[in-house]
């Protein structure tokens, strides 16, 4: 075992080979070394996805032992080289500057006790002896790396927000991001398993709407996909197929257009929105010559009944020196203004005469 089988495209490469041959025991075995690498890549919520996986893998096979033993010896393996790695000289804090080399020799103890405590998780029940080795080294290196830390607390540092990311977000989304990560490798030539180190979804509250991002070369800020609570078809095979890498909406935040059919920009997707909805126009008279008002006020709804209720409403109102003389309504897509609604007019020589009693939407 060497640091190049602990690399997540190697590990996820071996993943790929078992399962195309339907070598479960390999499967799980390359699982492990899968979940350890991602760890050790600072993905932590999906290193535990995938040792979920690994292990409901080796559950259901009836040599189940042989399986975990060799998880076991390949992790107590790597945590012994990590620890090796991790070096045995003691932290002089003169200061509270923090030593060179703190960060890298703590990580390195880190991934040592995450390779040892796993290794003795999958001992457990199957090889007491080797569970006690396990155990042992987890204890021994959890104390060292406790040792390393300063007299005094190092400052706290705020925790990032909660996001769902890479193997985690697939589990969520599949099957439609697994074949959006496929087509992102390809793009970028990494392997899936990197590519989804990029991907990562920010969910909002229990409907299913979040935000998914990609990072993405060139840009300081990830490409962004608001998503719907409901997300159509239409959508999924729209994510599938979009390059996020493209000059267009590289770092952008897009949204679902389903008029366009398309993912697109907050203000291609406001004149697309402003194009199916009602448009209501009043036409106003002054009566009083030292009120300043516009000829001219407009509202939006978003269904003709909707506008027709509004446009009654607003008929309605009174208001010193004003006076609404004609409403007409309109889809935002419609040049011509037509007729004003037929409720909705008033003589401008009386501009005050009582409303007509509410009825039912113009024909």
């Amino acid at each position: 075992m060497n640091d190049r089988v602990f690399v997540i495209d190697t590990a996820w490469s071996r993943v790929i080979e078992a399962r195309e041959q339907n070598d479960r025991k390999a499967e799980a075995l390359a699982l492990t070394v899968l979940g350890q690498a991602l760890f050790e890549d600072d993905r932590q919520d999906e290193a535990a996805e995938i040792d979920r996986q690994a292990r409901e893998l080796a559950r259901g096979e009836h040599d189940r032992p042989e399986i975990c033993l060799a998880q076991a010896e390949a992790l107590l393996t790597r945590g012994n080289e990590l620890e090796q790695a991790g070096g045995v000289a003691p932290l002089v804090w003169p200061s509270d500057v923090v030593p060179p080399g703190f960060h890298d020799r703590f990580q390195l103890l880190t991934n040592a006790h995450r390779a040892y405590d796993h290794a003795q998780r999958a001992l457990q029940h199957v090889d007491k002896d080797t569970w006690d080795v396990a155990r042992t080294r987890s204890e021994a290196v959890l104390h060292r790396r406790d040792a390393l830390r300063p007299p005094s607390p190092l400052p706290h540092l705020p925790m990032a927000a909660q996001i769902i990311a890479g193997f985690v977000a697939l589990k969520v989304l599949s099957p439609f991001l697994e074949e959006f990560a496929k087509k992102l490798g390809e793009r970028l030539g990494e392997s899936m398993a990197s590519v989804l180190g990029r991907i990562r979804l920010r969910r909002r509250g229990e409907s299913g709407a979040g935000d998914l991002q990609v990072d993405v070369p060139g840009s300081a800020h990830p490409t962004t996909l608001v998503l719907p609570g409901e997300l159509s078809d239409a959508a999924r095979l729209a994510i599938i197929e979009l390059d996020p890498t493209d000059e267009c909406v590289r770092g952008a935040t897009l949204y679902w257009n389903e008029l366009a059919g398309a993912w697109t920009s907050a203000e291609e997707l406001e004149i697309a929105e402003s194009m199916i909805m009602w448009v209501i126009r009043y036409t106003w008279v002054v009566t009083d010559p030292e009120v300043s008002h516009p000829r001219h006020t407009y509202d939006r709804a978003a269904t003709r009944q909707e506008a027709h209720d509004l446009a009654l409403r607003r008929w309605s109102d009174r208001m010193d020196g004003l006076a609404i003389t004609q409403v007409h309504i309109r889809q935002g897509s419609d040049i011509d203004w037509g007729d004003p609604l037929p409720f909705a007019q008033r003589p401008v020589s009386d501009p005050l005469a009582a409303p007509p009693p509410e009825n039912g939407p113009a024909a």
